[in-house]
């Protein structure tokens, strides 16, 4: 029985049975979608195995932005009915390294996506440029949202893939439903998650006069249910793209099978 069991234990227990009664805020991605010939050239080994890791890395990192708002759902149905001091221990265990996480998700994944899709046209530009293609994809390290753009100019579908690429993790919704948490958890010092006022104190530029100016009195903490309201968003959004990028690799894959095919005389 759970009431033999020490505190934490018993309210994780509550938290499983919550969990299960707590609905998919999304489909989890897929894996194992890629439709290249199992035979190639060498010339596609790069392709292949990029895509591979790529491919199942971006899907789990989805399905961890899933898993992760449907626990905090359930954490916050737990959440409602406890009382201090349990409660702060329920949050430093379980709450708070969960929603830290789960809140930096949306943009690890929007990163992964650039990475994987810069790369891909990259190597994908072959079966376009022919013997004209040049291996001049930067460093690994300062790939960015312009590589995907001028590397993936020359697919139909890159347009879109970006566009919705665009709407995963924007500033803008950082803002507004989080506080900036990511920013502010990676560079300063965020708000607090559920308890706790944060920046009692802040310095600030007034945008007319130019001169700095201070602000007391704190900022409130991020509360689950806004948490989870944005994650659903951002999941809504994370799948949208997925759904994008397999477009963007069906194009690639596409070209790729017609080189082939011409090079072996079919």
């Amino acid at each position: 029985m759970t009431d033999d069991l020490p505190p934490l234990a018993r309210h994780y227990c509550s938290y499983l049975e919550a969990l299960a009664s707590v609905a998919w805020p999304g489909d989890l991605a897929d894996y194992d979608w890629g439709r290249l010939p199992s035979r190639l050239s060498g010339a596609w080994l790069a392709y292949a195995q990029m895509f591979d890791d790529f491919s199942r890395e971006i899907a789990n990192s989805i399905n961890q932005l899933i898993l992760s708002q449907r626990r905090l759902s359930a954490w916050e149905i737990v959440l409602a009915n406890v009382d201090d001091p349990i409660k702060h221990e329920l949050l430093n265990e379980f709450v708070d390294p969960l929603a830290t996480l789960a809140l930096n998700l949306p943009a690890v994944i929007r990163d992964r996506f650039i990475f994987a899709s810069a790369h891909l046209s990259h190597q994908a530009n072959l079966a376009r440029d022919g013997a004209d293609w040049r291996d001049d994809l930067p460093d690994d390290r300062r790939i960015r949202l312009v590589h995907v753009e001028r590397y993936g100019s020359k697919w139909s579908a890159n347009p879109a893939f970006i566009e919705a690429l665009k709407q995963l993790a924007s500033q803008a919704d950082y803002e507004a439903s989080t506080a900036n948490f990511r920013n502010m958890y990676n560079h300063r010092f965020p708000v607090r998650i559920l308890t706790g006022l944060s920046s009692a104190a802040t310095r600030n530029i007034h945008p007319e006069t130019h001169r700095p100016y201070y602000a007391f009195g704190g900022a409130p903490p991020l509360e689950l249910e806004a948490i989870s309201a944005f994650l659903a968003t951002q999941i809504a959004r994370a799948n949208a793209l997925y759904g994008a990028f397999k477009t963007l690799v069906r194009e690639h894959e596409a070209a790729i099978k017609s080189t082939e095919e011409r090079s072996s005389g079919q």
